[in-house]
């Protein structure tokens, strides 16, 4: 029987999917040698001036990263540097602008005229003690879109209105507006400065890192005070004193990343990182008021802080010793371009209406 041959060219299929596998294993292995750069996470290097240890990082910044790395199944991990460790904090915005590190906390305040529709902070009514201070500003930005366009330089993740509701003193207690000439009291930046001298203070400005001694030695009679700092900055045993409500120099302390940084992120990273940005407005809103309301009794047992409550009538002599201040800083504005008058109105109607008992903390 003739017997079939197959031609000389041919070549089992078995031996065709061996080399293919071994060929796979090969350029695999020869490929992961650069691989696992791509299977990293993504670090980004982030500077704030705040404590290692305190408030901030452990109620809101922290748990941002963890969330943030949550979302993205760690494919980004946060290299967090505290206490002004990397760059100090006048210098942090500009450091963070030209790629020393990824992602900067900073005062925009002390930035003179660069953000000056966020220069509002300080003109918060003295009537008003608003549970929402950061949903205030995220309305704010959302409606006047201008008051943003100046941070086009590098990626804007949040503000953080510091929630000083109160202004703490050492020695005078300031029981009316008369009784308080003459104090001698640190501002945040331009604006704040001049509501000092409209209420007949002086301001007296020292760095965020030499506040304590300047309280102790007497170089400052008094501070605005987000309570946390009664125990971060040993604020407690040297303050006698608490006076509510008092805003002229509540702060605004902003979060923003490297413009090339951002765009260098994956487009799904990105889109988390947009998601989260109004999570952590209710993140810090919640913590801050908290903060305030827990920290209010323990103020009074643990460092035997007077707490005074200002009536209607000193809150509205204090309002109109301060409306030129607040009138010229709308035209300051108007002459700029940008909408002073609809965006202090706008301001003024947020921090009323989410000073209802209604937006407290549950």
């Amino acid at each position: 029987m003739k017997q079939n041959r197959l031609p000389k060219s041919f070549i089992p299929i078995s031996t065709i999917l061996v080399v293919v596998v071994a060929l796979t294993v090969f350029f695999g292995a020869c490929g992961n040698e650069a691989g696992p750069a791509s299977t990293q996470p993504i670090t980004l290097v982030f500077t704030s001036h705040n404590s290692g240890n305190g408030f901030w990082k452990t109620n809101v910044i922290e748990p941002y990263f963890k969330e943030l790395e949550k979302r993205t199944n760690g494919r980004v991990k946060v290299e967090q540097h505290w206490n002004g460790e990397l760059v100090n904090l006048i210098d942090a915005y500009d450091a963070m602008i030209k790629g020393s590190v990824d992602m900067a906390e900073y005062f925009p305040s002390m930035l003179a005229g660069r953000f000056p529709m966020d220069d509002i902070m300080p003109f918060t009514p003295f009537d008003t003690m608003t549970y929402r201070p950061g949903r205030v500003m995220y309305e704010l930005g959302k409606e006047f879109p201008q008051s943003l366009e100046p941070y086009k330089d590098a990626k804007l993740l949040w503000r953080e209105p510091g929630y000083s509701v109160g202004f703490v003193t050492s020695k005078t207690a300031v029981r009316d507006f008369a009784g308080s000439k003459g104090l001698k009291m640190g501002p945040v930046g331009e604006w704040s400065a001049k509501l000092i001298e409209a209420l007949g203070w002086v301001p007296t400005p020292v760095p965020p890192e030499d506040s304590t001694s300047a309280l102790q030695t007497g170089v400052q009679d008094g501070s605005g005070i987000s309570m946390y700092l009664l125990w971060e900055f040993g604020w407690g045993p040297i303050m006698k004193y608490m006076t509510v409500p008092i805003h002229v120099d509540e702060m605004l302390v902003n979060c923003s990343m490297n413009l090339n940084t951002w765009n260098s992120l994956p487009k799904d990273i990105q889109d988390t990182i947009n998601d989260m940005s109004e999570w952590i407005v209710d993140l810090q809103d919640a913590a801050v008021v908290k903060n305030y309301y827990d920290s209010v009794p323990k103020a009074k047992t643990e460092f035997g802080i007077e707490v005074i409550t200002l009536s209607a009538a000193e809150q509205a002599k204090m309002q109109a010793a301060i409306q030129p201040v607040q009138d010229a800083f709308v035209k300051s504005l108007e002459d700029k371009g940008l909408p002073g008058k609809k965006l202090m109105d706008k301001f003024i109607e947020l921090n009323r209406k989410y000073s209802d008992s209604k937006y407290a903390p549950k």
